[in-house]
């Protein structure tokens, strides 16, 4: 079996409404790249980018060349073919990309072999993968009510928790003043005694800001404590004065990042 071409798609999630976070606001989809890889066997694979438009097209073109020809069930093979680390920060650039067709590849390879793709992996670990509610404050739409304050993010909250049976809620802060954002993880509490509860400041407070913060949230009693504050030293000086775990999903996203993390025993 041999690849004959890799294709990207954008599309577009629609919102019930637009979602503020950091960084600005989510207007009202949400854009990702599907990735098909084709072969001459007519088997399809599918993989995703999280990222979108312009720049997943570059990626997926970068690496069309290099993957063309290649067999989908020879995925280390492949992986050093298409970007191997030697190339230095050319192997970073195209790390998604990668990603994205290597999903596709095991796709591939379940579906040619009649066999789910965690047999493949080593066989499976559960039956059942429990999900997280995510939770970001909310402009108001003609449909929708705004979610800004404490008692509308329980609201909120409690709808989806009866819709779905989350028994883990994530708010997504960063948008207002830090003291409002833990009033409004307290009265989370109130209203979920047994929930666990994450809070993601998106890395928008200073270090003595989120210490200041972390006091009332471990009397509020966290899961974990996302990015409150910026970069692996800032983390580390947080870890310091704080008994909440600390997780990150902007510091550690790739291998390269661990030995860093580990150094500053940031996260």
């Amino acid at each position: 079996m041999k690849i004959t071409d890799v294709v990207a798609t954008t599309v577009a999630i629609p919102l019930e409404q637009p979602l503020r976070h950091a960084q600005g606001v989510h207007p009202g989809r949400l854009i990702r790249t599907i990735v098909e890889v084709q072969t001459d066997e007519a088997i399809v694979g599918l993989g995703e980018i999280g990222g979108s438009g312009a720049s997943s097209d570059a990626l997926i073109a970068a690496l069309r060349s290099r993957v063309i020809g290649h067999d989908p069930l020879q995925p280390e093979r492949l992986r050093w073919d298409a970007y191997n680390p030697v190339e230095g920060s050319f192997y970073e650039d195209l790390s998604q990309g990668f990603a994205a067709i290597e999903f596709a590849c095991l796709d591939i390879q379940g579906k040619a072999l009649k066999r789910p793709v965690y047999e493949l992996l080593g066989g499976a670990v559960r039956s059942r993968v429990e999900f997280a509610a995510y939770l970001f404050f909310q402009y108001s739409t003609a449909e929708r009510s705004e979610v800004s304050t404490g008692a509308q993010m329980v609201a909120h909250a409690e709808e989806v928790v009866k819709r779905y049976g989350f028994s883990t809620i994530k708010v997504k802060g960063g948008v207002f003043r830090p003291e409002h954002e833990v009033g409004v993880m307290e009265t989370l509490r109130g209203a979920f005694p047994t929930h666990l509860l994450r809070l993601d400041p998106n890395s928008n407070w200073t270090v003595d800001v989120a210490i200041r913060m972390g006091r009332p949230l471990e009397a509020i009693g966290l899961e974990y404590y996302e990015d409150p504050c910026w970069g692996h030293s800032g983390m580390a000086r947080l870890k310091k004065h704080t008994e909440l775990s600390l997780a990150t999903n902007t510091y550690v996203t790739k291998l390269d990042h661990i030995p860093q993390a580990v150094a500053f025993d940031s996260v």
